[in-house]
């Protein structure tokens, strides 16, 4: 998704991505150029056990859990 990266922040107004890796190069300068946020994993953990109030596929359903998901989360546990 490295590729993408610039594009999704700039075409959609997407603040932040929750991802399972290391990004490369050109998409940590892509996410550093739009002030976005990146995690992976362990803080992806606190938001599966929250309240999801909605969630919605916003680009590329086709790829399943590599698609864009937006969520509307509640009640965040602290770490």
């Amino acid at each position: 998704m490295d590729k993408f990266t610039r594009q999704m922040l700039e075409n959609t107004g997407l603040l932040g991505m929750i991802g399972k890796a290391e990004r490369g190069p050109a998409a940590i300068e892509a996410i550093r150029d739009n002030q976005a946020v990146y995690s992976w994993p362990s803080a992806a953990q606190p938001t599966s056990s929250a309240n999801h109030q909605r969630q919605r596929v916003l680009a590329f359903e086709d790829l399943g859990m590599e698609a864009i998901y937006e969520f509307d989360v509640v009640d965040i546990p602290s770490p």
